[in-house]
């Protein structure tokens, strides 16, 4: 054998069995939406009625089983006790919520800006519209792409929603009537810092 062969080919199968053995590093496959399991972790503010900010906290969201109403199987998503905040799924046109027995669209998806539905959400029908879609949305520890809705009751804003398709409730900020002043201030805000699914 030559030399220049046994020169060669050693070191080329060293690096050759090296190489092949070391370990890959494989990502888990994201799902393409929230399920059974799933938990929401988000950084919740309060605010006075002068809309300065109140209090700081984390609360944390968990989609704990699929339950069926009106036929269709929907996410329960409780809070860190076990009440139910919402059931939610994704429909053909958007991200929707069970209230008042039925699907209510919550979220409209695909959306261009300027569309408008009515909802039934927190007790009464509320008027939404796509104010943003595709803005980058800057969180406490990540950025996500999401559109915006405005949902209004009487003209008045009630509720901004942030939607991302992989995270679905981004941001929300609910919006309450000062009494005394007459003007309406933001009172509540989630801002999502941690997703797991």
């Amino acid at each position: 054998m030559n030399w220049s062969r046994i020169l060669f080919a050693l070191p080329a199968s060293f690096f050759l069995l090296f190489f092949a053995s070391c370990k890959k590093d494989k990502q888990p496959d994201v799902p393409t939406s929230p399920r059974v399991g799933t938990s929401w972790t988000y950084q919740y503010k309060t605010f006075s009625a002068s809309g300065t900010l109140s209090s700081t906290s984390s609360i944390r969201y968990r989609a704990v089983s699929e339950e069926t109403l009106g036929g269709e199987k929907w996410l329960r998503i409780v809070d860190s006790v076990n009440n139910p905040v919402f059931f939610l799924k994704i429909r053909a046109n958007g991200l929707s919520q069970y209230a008042n027995n039925a699907a209510q669209l919550l979220c409209k998806d695909p959306a261009a800006v300027n569309d408008t539905y009515t909802s039934y959400n927190e007790g009464s029908d509320e008027d939404f519209t796509v104010t943003h879609i595709n803005l980058q949305l800057d969180l406490p520890y990540f950025n996500a792409y999401v559109t915006r809705y405005t949902g209004q009751r009487a003209g008045n804003t009630d509720d901004i929603l942030w939607y991302n398709k992989n995270l679905w409730l981004a941001k929300m900020e609910k919006y309450v009537l000062n009494t005394f002043t007459g003007v309406r201030h933001i009172d509540k805000r989630w801002e999502l810092t941690e997703i797991q699914y």
